[in-house]
């Protein structure tokens, strides 16, 4: 989570400063979640570094069909477009971005048994 928020806060610093600057974050489902099932909490971590979402919501769908299910593989996206931020340097640094998979995974991981 904090690798991929240091990602974002970079990303933005690259940017131009005006709204001319795009980020696409692309992952499975699963990780990152869609639009029509409301807004994932780690899009508003991203709001605060400088960006704006765009409504734009997509799906992309790949090729590749999974060899045991055969299930199609799909990608959500969330776009977001550069947002002028007071003191660009001042932007303050972002606490860890989780997605959705990390809170599956902590949810899943086994519990230590008392003896």
């Amino acid at each position: 989570p904090s690798s991929r928020a240091n990602v974002i806060a970079k990303v933005r610093r690259l940017l131009p400063s005006d709204h001319s600057g795009l980020l696409v974050i692309a992952d499975t489902v699963p990780s990152i979640g869609r639009h029509s099932e409301g807004l994932p909490e780690w899009v508003s971590s991203v709001e605060a570094a400088g960006y704006r979402l765009l409504q734009d919501p997509q799906m992309h769908f790949s090729r590749k069909r999974d060899v045991r299910t055969g299930v199609v593989n799909r990608a959500a996206c969330f776009s977001f477009a550069t947002a002028q931020v007071s003191g660009e340097s001042k932007v303050e640094p972002l606490p860890g971005l989780r997605l959705l998979q990390d809170d599956k995974s902590n949810q899943k991981a086994p519990t230590a048994s008392r003896r």
